[in-house]
């Protein structure tokens, strides 16, 4: 836990200037909000608060296809016009509001459970400044010098449910905070969308529940634009383009947060995948006498990414069928 304050990091500049904001009196959030939302404390620009937002919330410990997701959707939804809000937490969150960011000004926003003195975690003080310098925004309803405890984690969820007109869960466990706010979003009555996953992974429980209790499922941003009927997107911005939804996905991967994934390790493995289960030792046998097993664990997490590959639940290895 790092306080900015007492660190000499605490956001400088136009952004600096905090405004406490009634946001049930001013209608951004439900007047059922429990517990009873006090005026909170907002850095940078109010005025997202009035344009269409997309929560997208999802586990701490997500994976590296999981956050791509997270990263993909939130910048194709920004794209269309939307406003990403999220927790600014590790994993799901974070990839979130890099992914809105990086299509341009005013595209995301940041609720917190700690005063702006704190930043937490404390290895996100560079995305928070990053936000607030694009023209996002920052929320709490906690004094400035107000450190962050458990509980108050818990009541942060309740705003993004209540702010969010729409909410996305991307990696769920059993035990996500996420679940708590899909199910507050719920007795809103916001809509709730999940995206599917491996039916292997512990991270695809809470999605799958949602998805089983009626939750809308998706597998691309513009079959959630769709679903929502177009009637969050502003007339004066450009709706999001239908494309297939695999080379997207790879593309903002590889560009955000993997830049490696144009080693030479992807295409060697590459050539030896099949669609014949093998195990890592017949692999390593088809690969160069130069080429090692971790050489061949690496290529297979980047075709892994890049849904090329799928790794068995026996450990084998089998390339997709649609490669």
């Amino acid at each position: 836990m790092t306080s900015l304050k007492h660190s000499g990091l605490l956001h400088q500049g136009k952004h600096s200037k905090t405004l406490r904001l009634d946001l049930i009196h001013q209608g951004y959030v439900p007047e059922t909000l429990e517990p009873k939302l006090k005026p909170v404390y907002l850095l940078g620009e109010a005025g997202l608060l009035s344009r269409p937002i997309i929560g997208i919330v999802g586990s701490r410990h997500a994976s590296p296809q999981g956050m791509a997701d997270s990263f993909w959707f939130a910048k194709e939804l920004a794209r269309a016009g939307c406003v990403i809000v999220s927790g600014l937490a590790v994993g799901i969150d974070a990839a979130a509001h890099r992914g809105a960011i990086s299509v341009g000004r005013g595209t995301t926003i940041a609720v917190v459970a700690h005063g702006f003195s704190f930043c937490y975690p404390a290895r996100h003080q560079l995305l928070r400044d990053e936000l607030l310098d694009s023209g996002g925004t920052l929320i709490s309803e906690y004094e400035p010098n107000t450190p962050p405890r458990p509980h108050q984690f818990l009541h942060r969820n309740r705003i993004i449910a209540g702010l969010c007109d729409a909410l996305l869960v991307i990696e769920a466990g059993p035990k996500s905070g996420a679940l708590t706010t899909a199910s507050i979003a719920l007795d809103l009555g916001k809509d709730i969308y999940a995206l599917p996953g491996s039916i292997h992974s512990e991270l695809s429980y809470g999605g799958h529940q949602l998805i089983r209790q009626g939750a809308g499922l998706v597998e691309s941003p513009h079959e959630l634009l769709t679903d929502l009927g177009r009637k969050l997107l502003p007339a004066n911005r450009p709706a999001i383009q239908k494309k297939h939804r695999k080379e997207p996905r790879v593309q903002e991967a590889r560009q955000a947060d993997f830049p490696e994934m144009k080693d030479p390790r992807y295409d060697r493995v590459n050539l030896v995948l099949s669609y014949e289960p093998q195990t890592l030792s017949e692999l390593l046998l088809k690969l160069p006498k130069d080429s090692g097993e971790n050489d061949l664990i690496a290529g297979l997490l980047m075709l892994e990414l890049d849904r090329r590959a799928y790794r068995l639940p026996d450990g084998r290895w089998v390339r997709f069928k649609n490669h």
